[in-house]
C-alpha cells in the first residue's frame, strides 16, 4: 500500500514518486541528487489557527514540500 505523489522541482519540472508512509508527513526534496526523504513534522495546527484568527478562514487541506540539498549531497 502507499500513494503516488506528485514532486515539482523549482525547475517546474515535475516528477512522480510512490510513498509507501501511510502516517501523515511531508518531503525533503533534494534539488541536486533528487532524492526523497519522510519529514514527520506537520505544523497544521497552527496553520489552521492562523488561517482562522487572521484570515476568518479555514483549512481543508493543505500541500508542502520542503526543497534543499541533502546530507550526502552537502559533503
Amino acid at each position: 500500500a502507499g500513494s503516488l505523489e506528485k514532486i515539482l522541482m523549482p525547475d517546474r519540472q515535475l516528477y512522480y514518486f510512490f510513498c509507501v508512509n501511510l502516517n501523515h508527513h511531508h518531503h525533503f526534496i533534494c534539488v541536486k541528487c533528487k532524492s526523497v526523504i519522510d519529514v514527520e513534522l506537520c505544523q497544521k495546527e497552527l496553520i489552521d489557527n492562523y488561517v482562522s484568527e487572521k484570515l476568518k478562514g479555514r483549512v481543508v487541506s493543505h500541500v508542502f514540500q520542503i526543497n534543499g540539498v541533502c546530507g550526502n549531497c552537502l559533503n
